[in-house]
């Protein structure tokens, strides 16, 4: 009796391990964090079950009270041909924006403004976003390493 249970349940064990390396395997791979926010923002937005839900999922709302600037902004397109993100901080006359390419995978960055505001504008992106995103997701990325990410100054 004892022994075709343990033959069963060793057979659901290889069973098991099996799966399981399958899917680790599987397992999509991003080249870098930016991929990465886009690629689980898309997932997320799929599978909203209303219009106001997908209304809400393409334009960040969290990041509408953010501290030291006048207003930061984050628009997501997630259609296959130009999908990609957009995030613009704003102080005073500055701007500083960057934006993903999904298809091609380059950050585009540009800054308009007083120049004196530029390095802040930076620090506040890195700050509410990217840390933000390694706070709240688990990512194989850090601050540190964002991932083979080709930037463009505009």
């Amino acid at each position: 009796m004892k022994r075709p249970v343990f033959i069963g349940l060793a057979i659901l064990f290889v069973a098991f391990i099996v799966v399981a390396g399958f899917k680790i395997a599987n397992h999509q791979k991003y080249a870098n964090v930016y991929a990465e926010i886009y690629s689980i923002s898309k997932t997320k937005y799929a599978s909203s079950s209303t219009v106001f839900d997908k209304e809400k999922d393409a334009i960040e709302t969290k990041y509408e009270n953010v501290k030291e600037i006048d207003e930061m902004r984050v628009k997501y397109n997630f259609s296959d041909v130009d999908g990609g993100f957009v995030v613009e901080l704003f102080d005073g006359a500055s701007v500083y924006t960057v934006r993903y390419n999904a298809s091609d995978k380059v950050l585009y960055e540009s800054f308009s403004g007083d120049e004196s505001k530029e390095a802040e504008l930076k620090e506040v992106f890195k700050r509410e976003f990217l840390e933000d995103w390694f706070n709240t997701r688990a990512s194989r990325f850090s601050m540190d390493n964002l991932g083979d990410v080709e930037v463009i100054n505009e």
